[in-house]
């Protein structure tokens, strides 16, 4: 079994969109597993953790097998 984890941080909005669509049009979700209480996903968010005050992220769009 592989297992593949990525973070990936941008400074444009723009690019961050350009990303998530070319990941949701690409990963084979149907390919993926899950195993015991583990499930594959992959997920988008608005990250406000360096302003200040930091507040939480909010979740854009999540996929999950």
């Amino acid at each position: 079994m592989r297992r593949i984890e990525v973070l990936l941080i941008f400074g444009d909005d723009a690019d961050g969109d350009k990303a998530w669509a070319w990941l949701k049009a690409n990963i084979p979700m149907s390919k993926l597993r899950n195993i015991a209480d583990e499930h594959s996903y992959i997920s988008y968010h608005d990250c406000h953790h360096d302003e200040t005050p930091p507040r939480a992220c909010e979740l854009i769009e999540r996929l999950e097998k």
